[in-house]
């Protein structure tokens, strides 16, 4: 599917850049794949760098300036500037992009995992048959509505702190 999605786009672009009523030439770019976004949610997708321009040994491509609003800017670079930036992005041959620690590690899941499940699991009360609390135990302050668990305030934020924490508001330009 990953192919696909470079191949597809890639002929996209270059079919729209030949027709002469858009470029009428022939480009070149790079691509990079990203599965997932900002939330970590699967999504698959490409972001293409295409050179708008090569002239005098100077490369011309557009960028979304994401500081300002995502609007579209050029950028001209000397050649072996834009090369040498492209470059930075190409890993060496056999270095792995994503790694795995911890629990987490090849050499480590197959028996933590489970575990860390195993206990997770015995964190959650069994509940009475009647449903009610035995003397013993105390009312749970909040119940998790997707188990029924109890959930347990592991941070306390000021509203300050939910400020510095929370996402930039859209400023109103009306």
């Amino acid at each position: 599917m990953y192919g696909l999605l470079f191949r597809f786009s890639a002929e996209t672009l270059i079919e729209i850049a030949r027709d002469p009523k858009h470029l009428g030439a022939e480009i070149g770019f790079f691509s990079v794949l990203h599965t997932w976004n900002q939330k970590l949610q699967h999504h698959p997708h490409v972001h293409c760098v295409v050179a708008v321009s090569l002239v005098d040994n100077q490369v011309t491509f557009r960028w979304r300036d994401s500081a300002h609003k995502n609007k579209k800017r050029l950028m001209t670079l000397p050649a072996d500037e834009f090369l040498r930036r492209f470059l930075l992005h190409v890993l060496p041959r056999g270095f792995v992009r994503i790694r795995h620690y911890g629990f987490l590690s090849s050499r480590r899941r197959r028996e933590l995992v489970p575990l860390c499940k195993q206990l997770l699991a015995a964190v959650v009360p069994a509940p009475t048959p009647t449903g009610a609390p035995t003397p013993t135990e105390s009312v749970p302050m909040w119940i998790c509505p997707l188990c029924g668990g109890p959930m347990i305030a592991i941070e306390r934020l000021t509203a300050g702190q939910i400020t510095l924490r929370s996402p930039p508001q859209a400023k109103n330009t009306s």
